[in-house]
């Protein structure tokens, strides 16, 4: 689906199976069977949204890079420690904030073990240092409470 806009995707999908409910000579099954798919489409969508409102609520909270010695803080990404098709979550666990040079100046996405254990190491120094508490101390959605609240002291 890369390049194509989800809604005409699924509205596409909609259309066609209204089309073929209608008698157009597809058996029931299919039509039941593509209405399944819409409905996983519908799934991923939202949690699609909620991950990158998570991800953006953990980037303004920290709200600088977490390479140490980072001089440029510009431009912040939340980067996947391990990367999502490597096997990695997608949660605070696995985020780390880094600014657009530091991503992609040190090859981040071919990192050995010891790199990402680095990483790892950054990243909950960060969290401790700005936030007072980490992300592996507490469950994912414990975690986006906490950052939801201190939120909205500010």
């Amino acid at each position: 689906m890369r390049g194509r806009n989800f809604e005409d995707y699924s509205k596409n999908v909609l259309y066609s199976i209204k089309g073929l409910s209608r008698g157009h000579g597809w058996p029931v099954l299919k039509i039941m069977a593509l209405r399944d798919v819409l409905h996983t489409f519908e799934h991923l969508r939202y949690t699609a949204k909620e991950n990158v409102h998570r991800r953006n609520l953990y980037r303004r909270k920290l709200g600088q890079c977490c390479w140490p010695g980072c001089a440029y803080n510009a431009q912040l990404q939340v980067h996947h420690i391990v990367p999502i098709k490597q096997g990695g979550s997608d949660d605070f666990v696995n985020y780390i904030v880094l600014c657009k040079i530091c991503h992609y100046k040190h090859r981040l996405h071919s990192l050995s073990d010891k790199k990402k254990l680095d990483l790892l190491v950054y990243k909950f120094y960060q969290e401790k240092l700005i936030l007072g508490f980490c992300s592996d101390e507490m469950s994912n959605e414990e975690f986006q409470l906490r950052l939801n609240r201190s939120e909205d002291r500010y």
